[in-house]
């Protein structure tokens, strides 16, 4: 699939590239403080992909991309199942963007979630 073509649509505009670097743009457009899903990432693609599919596109994404502005839809850290050590991280960097958390470390995206579109 990263090598087919796919068109990103969000915020009215439209841009064509291959699927991770248009998942890449996406990220990039999320703003300070608020957070997107892995899922909706990908169905915002012109040639939808799951939220596993773009979870594997951001492991590898660029530095310029700021991955922790993604999270799961549920507002949890995924990466903890892989890294617990980068899920701390990431929590530390929303934070510090102000996202707030509950008391099972999920992020809380009332007003703070982004959809890409």
């Amino acid at each position: 699939m990263a090598g087919r073509l796919a068109v990103a649509r969000y915020h009215g505009a439209e841009k064509v590239s291959p699927g991770p670097a248009a998942v890449y743009e996406m990220v990039r457009a999320v703003p300070h403080g608020f957070v997107t899903s892995y899922g909706a990432l990908g169905q915002a693609l012109t040639n939808p992909v799951s939220g596993l599919v773009v979870g594997n596109w951001m492991s590898k994404c660029p530095e310029d991309v700021p991955w922790w502005r993604v999270i799961a839809k549920d507002g949890r850290l995924v990466i903890f199942k892989k890294d617990a050590a980068v899920a701390m991280l990431q929590r530390k960097m929303l934070a510090d963007e102000g996202v707030k958390f509950d008391d099972q470390e999920r992020a809380i995206m009332n007003g703070r979630y982004w959809e890409p579109r």
